[in-house]
């Protein structure tokens, strides 16, 4: 599911909450319901901060912050998820749906209808409930409640655990129904006198298109193309920062003749009045007196890094540690993404150094700013450094340095191959990375949207069994 449309979706849920008289009424009365509405909020604000979300130009976590607050006349803060994910928090708005009809009896077309155009002064207006109302409804509930027959157990939706919730620990739910009675293929229940768990957090349950039966070999041969990239990609860039191109003073005073200062030239900072005396007789490759960047270098470890814990990502099921199939034969997107921008960067970086003539041209557009002179009296520089001078220069470099720039050359071209090789296979794995199965996540809130009915009444539900792989599919 894409974030602008798991977005979309919430906001309008959320906006037909909020038009539902009686919904608003018990957004005022129960507190379990309000927390699971303002978990959506949260949700809101996550796919704002996180995925860059907007709808009609708006961020509408605000908006329904300020509903929630005008209907309640309560304080409220509302926090981003950490580490979010957007097939989590889609099964979490799911869920809510369910929630909601279910507990309240209204029909899921009222709660997802998108044919009424939103506003922020819509959802505002709709924000209250006449104290009028608000008696209406506190005399019907009354009236209910005494026409229950006593003998028949019904479920407080005060006491119903709503599935963990947005921003809650995932593995909670997770957690506690195996913890209480296991996991099998067929039975997923949660904890006792409440709802029982949604599917997508049931190990056994895999929500998506196919199984690529190469998927587990091809993350590994990844991480292991990664890795070697990274580890070229350091080498490379520490022997360009720790090489030097030396070259004698004599040598440099026969170049450049009558300098002001021997050895020396003096670097004009590019747009500004400033300069620099530069000794250019023990330069480093790179030209550029830089000291290590070690933040560089951690950004070209993460990628693989990753990929080693995603492969290596495992649970505990049964009392047995094992790999579920959404994990085994899946790559997190996220990963990869990472992977392709932080190495496909890093190819404009390294391509500088993959030969002399790249050396070259990056040295001259270092000592083009040069000047040979600089008059004290006047406190100007003089005689600029000329392309027909600097290749006098270069030709004695290379003279008396071409191993060095032979040597680091040869680590770029490998460096740069290996990096290509990298990006390449990452958006291969993209590309054949499974999708959603949106089907099968529909019958199984269907499902779940039964065993929820079946739990309120006092009743047992055992979801369809097909929904769920076996034990030997999935590990």
């Amino acid at each position: 599911m894409k974030s602008n449309k798991v977005y979309e979706s919430i906001i309008f849920l959320l906006s037909n909450i909020i038009k539902n008289e009686k919904l608003r009424y018990f957004l005022i009365k129960n507190s379990e319901f309000r927390s699971n509405f303002l978990k959506q909020v949260n949700a809101l604000l996550t796919l704002e901060k996180d995925f860059e979300q907007e709808y009609q130009e708006v961020k509408w976590s605000t908006v329904f912050g300020k509903a929630i607050v005008k209907l309640t006349a309560e304080k409220i803060r509302l926090e981003k998820i950490e580490n979010a994910d957007i097939d989590l928090i889609y099964a979490q708005y799911s869920e809510f749906i369910s929630y909601v009809g279910k507990t309240y009896e209204v029909e899921h077309k009222e709660l997802l209808d998108q044919m009424v155009a939103i506003s922020q002064e819509t959802v505002l207006a709709n924000a209250k409930l006449s104290k009028e109302k608000l008696e209406s409804f506190e005399e019907a509930e009354k009236t209910k409640q005494a026409q229950e027959q006593p003998e028949v157990e019904k479920v407080n939706p005060e006491n119903i655990a709503f599935g963990g919730g947005i921003g809650a620990n995932p593995n909670q739910g997770f957690n506690q129904g195996f913890n209480q009675q296991g996991f099998n293929q067929n039975n997923f229940g949660g904890p006792v006198g409440g709802l029982p768990i949604h599917p997508m957090q049931n190990p056994y349950f895999y929500a998506f298109d196919r199984k690529n039966k190469y998927m587990p070999i091809m993350k590994i041969i990844l991480a292991v193309v990664s890795s070697i990239a990274a580890v070229l990609l350091i080498i490379t860039m520490s022997l360009v920062v720790s090489f030097k191109a030396e070259i004698g003073d004599t040598e440099i005073n026969n170049i450049f003749k009558n300098l002001t200062t021997p050895g020396k030239l003096y670097y004009h900072l590019p747009g500004t009045s400033t300069y620099q005396l530069v000794g250019i007789g023990n330069l480093p490759l790179s030209v550029a007196n830089q000291p290590v960047n070690w933040i560089s270098y951690f950004f070209y470890i993460l990628p693989p890094l990753y990929l080693w814990l995603d492969i290596n990502k495992k649970m505990r099921v049964n009392g047995k540690t094992v790999q579920p199939a959404k994990i085994k034969y899946r790559v997190g997107t996220f990963t990869v993404v990472f992977l392709i921008i932080a190495y496909g960067f890093s190819i404009f970086s390294i391509y500088r150094f993959v030969s002399v003539g790249n050396f070259e041209s990056l040295w001259w557009s270092f000592f083009k700013n040069m000047y040979m002179n600089y008059d004290k009296e006047t406190e100007k520089l003089s005689n600029p450094v000329t392309i027909e001078t600097f290749k006098l220069f270069w030709a004695k470099l290379v003279e008396l340095n071409g191993s060095k720039f032979s040597t680091v050359s040869a680590m770029a071209i490998v460096a740069l191959v290996v990096i290509v090789m990298t990006v390449t296979f990452g958006v291969a794995l993209l590309i054949i990375n499974p999708r959603v199965d949106r089907e099968k996540i529909m019958r199984a809130n269907n499902e779940y949207q039964k065993a929820v009915m079946a739990a309120m009444q006092g009743q047992k539900y055992e979801m369809d069994p097909t929904l769920f792989d076996k034990e030997e599919e999935q590990f």
